[in-house]
């Protein structure tokens, strides 16, 4: 197993199967309260870390979440600005999505964050990461989440 395999058990073991992922309870998801969700295109389970600006505090990597392969998880229900940068990558890093230009020390590794800008007129923001492009797309809606 490699470290960074290694490092993501760990987390898997101490923060459960969800990895600490909020409750989506309503609490004004739009103009001044991002709610994000991660979907994850592969048949794989992927991995993400997302660099973010919560609303009762500065600027702060939380992850690793484990996404399970062709689905999808709430991950952020309290983002304060519209910048988000995500980290995302299969297991063993066969496939990593991020910007090789912006790398940030996390969880004892450097990595590569993809920046991305929400827009304020938004309910839910969805980042979707698909394994046969190897492209990170958003999916934005000013509505209910729909299902998927």
């Amino acid at each position: 197993m490699s470290p960074l395999e290694t490092i993501r058990q760990e987390k898997i073991g101490s923060l459960g199967e969800d990895n600490g992922i909020p409750e989506l309870n309503g609490r004004g998801c739009g103009v001044d309260r991002h709610c994000v969700f991660v979907k994850n295109g592969c048949h794989e389970k992927i991995y993400v870390v997302a660099h973010f600006e919560p609303m009762n505090g500065p600027w702060v990597f939380k992850g690793w979440w484990n996404i399970p392969g062709n689905s999808k998880k709430f991950i952020i229900n309290d983002a304060k600005n519209a910048a988000i940068f995500f980290h995302a990558e299969t297991a063993f890093g066969k496939i990593v999505w991020g910007d090789p230009e912006k790398k940030w020390a996390f969880d004892n590794g450097l990595f590569a964050f993809g920046k991305e800008i929400m827009p304020d007129n938004v309910l839910f923001y969805t980042m979707v990461f698909d394994c046969n492009s190897g492209v990170a797309t958003t999916a934005l809606y000013k509505g209910a989440e729909p299902v998927v």
